[in-house]
């Protein structure tokens, strides 16, 4: 018999619950994120200054550092937070592979943007590089002197791409497919459905068009005859 998993302890459900606020409370920092807000960074800001984070002073220390360590990667941070809350609550079981595998797909993807230079947000964040230092470390300083920029390419991108399916789960990918079937199945139903009424109706006006013309040329023969017919009697 099969074993069946146990469910989500209240504990577990609880941090779960908690990670939920601290992934919004991220993004917020992320989104609303200004460099000038640090003095560090910004020499000639005045002491004092009120942070424009829209989660105050801890916001944008915290996004300063994640930007700084992972780049435009920061903004999978939140995601990873809100994921992993949501696997907690609800997966039964052991949840963790899921949830590594997500934060290894975010990590991949962020490498892949700073790879092709995609998304520049170096002179926005005040960062020396897209995928900040852990990005830089991972492709500049590893993979394309070891691998040059094409094959740390298509490193990146097959780690990325097997992360994504093992986070997402290959019996997902399989329910998509077959609901992807399903769909094109009903949306060829319906264009055949469309096609085939539009053919009636075209049926329908080709045969009204021949019913007029018979009778139009019914009424020239009799108007004809009844011509003949006023010339025969003068």
């Amino acid at each position: 018999a099969k074993k069946q998993q146990e469910a989500p302890s209240g504990l577990q459900v609880l941090l779960g619950t908690l990670l939920l606020p601290i992934a919004l409370f991220t993004l917020l920092g992320l989104v609303s994120y200004d460099w000038q807000d640090m003095p560090f960074l910004f020499l000639q800001s005045p002491s004092g200054q009120m942070a424009s984070n829209w989660v105050g002073p801890v916001g944008a220390w915290l996004s300063c550092f994640l930007f700084m360590m992972a780049g435009v990667g920061a903004y999978g941070v939140p995601v990873w937070f809100a994921v992993t809350g949501l696997l907690m609550i609800f997966k039964r079981g052991n949840f963790w592979p899921k949830s590594l595998w997500t934060g290894l797909a975010l990590i991949a993807f962020a490498s892949v943007l700073d790879l092709h230079g995609a998304f520049n947000v170096k002179a926005y964040l005040n960062i020396t590089d897209n995928g900040g230092v852990m990005g830089w470390l991972v492709t500049q300083g590893i993979l394309i002197r070891l691998l040059s920029p094409i094959g740390a390419g298509i490193l990146i991108w097959s780690l990325f791409i097997f992360a994504f399916v093992m986070a997402i789960g290959i019996p997902t990918f399989v329910r998509l497919y077959h609901y992807s079937l399903a769909a094109s199945g009903l949306v060829g139903e319906h264009i055949a459905e469309r096609r085939s009424q539009t053919h009636d109706r075209k049926q329908l006006i080709e045969q009204e068009e021949r019913r007029i013309e018979k009778q139009r040329r019914k009424l020239e023969k009799e108007m004809q005859r009844r011509e003949r017919k006023e010339l025969i009697q003068q």
